[in-house]
């Protein structure tokens, strides 16, 4: 699928950039998670295009934002 192959690329080419920006690469996230179940070859194009490394940083960074958030809500109760 020609779609999911040009998102990975975008998403490849914003992580390299100098100061990437966040919200995009979840946007494109989005969009990939709706296309892979269409695309028999999901995988190998992540694989191929080196973002399988973004994927898991992007999701440390937001589980550690959720937990920040979550322990200052804690702490307001």
């Amino acid at each position: 699928m020609g779609l999911t192959r040009a998102l990975f690329q975008t998403l490849f080419l914003e992580s390299n950039e100098s100061s990437p920006n966040e919200e995009f690469l979840l946007r494109i996230h989005q969009l990939l998670y709706r296309l892979g179940p269409m695309d028999k070859r999901f995988g190998i194009r992540a694989r191929v295009n080196q973002c399988l490394p973004i994927t898991l940083c992007l999701l440390r960074t937001q589980v550690s934002d959720l937990e920040e958030s979550f322990v200052t809500l804690l702490s307001l109760i």
